[in-house]
């Protein structure tokens, strides 16, 4: 019996030694593969999914574009009014590549010159600053920052307007209205009488022999308030009514500069993943793979 517990008591010993040395031994896994969204989309078209020049419904714009990049805000859909009815927009708005922001100046309130009937105009705004979210990377690891976010704001206005001879004019009435047809809407201060008559411009840019005739760009300039290498802020001077333009369900998302510096002009054509460059390179939770016509489907 003695015999047999002294066994007992080695083979226990022995084991208490060894056991905590092999649970310290690394396990070596091998590596996960990429997780990739797959889907099937039949009887819509692939098209272009710039926003420049994008047709909006093509399925690449749809389906892909919104997961692979990304805009400032969010809307918040439990709120359907706009800022006119005086929503604070930390209620309309949700954080995106900006964490926040404030309405900086309003359009005053003024009677406009509306025919036979004329009315007060309200809720107009005229500036936002956005503090940029930081450590924000694009897919080809460039940073997200100020002068990105500039560099896509007026890429848009220069490419719709034409305004080097080399830009697409399909999404014209996207980004530039008609002075004729808001004319009438027009106040003391808020009066873009200087666009009638004459061709239009955006911040700097001007190109008589291209720019679109009697009409103002939505935007009318964008300041970088802090020039940070990660982040910063910026402030986006309107020359229209609304700030539908920078918000989620208005057209625009952020692309990396550095990929797509040659395009700061003209669109990018096509959904090729390699053809002529990569598509698609935002700061979305997906990278672009690629999209099959003719099988219908595609995968990022």
């Amino acid at each position: 019996m003695r015999k047999n517990l002294n066994r007992i008591l080695f083979v226990f010993l022995i084991t208490t030694m060894i056991f905590p040395m092999l649970s310290v031994v690394a396990q070596v896994e091998p590596a996960q593969a990429p997780r990739r969204f797959r889907f099937g989309i039949p009887g819509t078209p692939a098209d272009h999914w710039d926003q420049a020049i994008t047709p909006g419904w093509s399925v690449t714009d749809l389906w892909y574009a919104p997961f692979c990049t990304q805009s400032l805000v969010a809307v918040n859909d439990e709120f359907d009014k706009g800022i006119a009815d005086d929503v604070p927009a930390s209620e309309l708005w949700l954080p995106g590549l900006a964490t926040s922001w404030e309405i900086e100046e309003w359009w005053p309130e003024e009677m406009n010159s509306y025919p036979d009937t004329p009315f007060i105009n309200k809720g107009g705004v005229k500036s936002i600053s956005f503090t940029l979210r930081e450590n924000v990377k694009f897919h080809d690891g460039s940073d997200w920052n100020a002068t990105v976010a500039k560099w896509n704001i007026d890429r848009l206005f220069i490419i719709t307007g034409n305004l080097t001879g080399r830009g697409d004019t399909r999404n014209l009435y996207t980004f530039w209205r008609r002075v004729w047809e808001w004319e009438y809407f027009f106040t003391p201060s808020w009066n873009l009488s200087s666009y009638k008559g004459v061709y239009g411009w955006y911040d700097t840019w001007s190109n008589p022999g291209y720019a679109p005739f009697q009409m103002y760009p939505i935007v009318n300039h964008v300041e970088i308030v802090d020039n940070a290498e990660s982040g910063g802020k910026i402030k986006v001077v309107f020359n229209d009514w609304n700030s539908d333009i920078i918000t989620n369900w208005g057209p625009l998302r952020y692309i990396s500069m550095e990929t797509y510096a040659d395009y700061w002009d003209r669109g990018i054509y096509g959904h090729d993943p390699s053809d002529p460059i990569p598509h698609m390179v935002g700061t979305g939770p997906y990278i672009y793979e690629g999209h099959n016509e003719a099988a219908g489907g595609g995968s990022m």
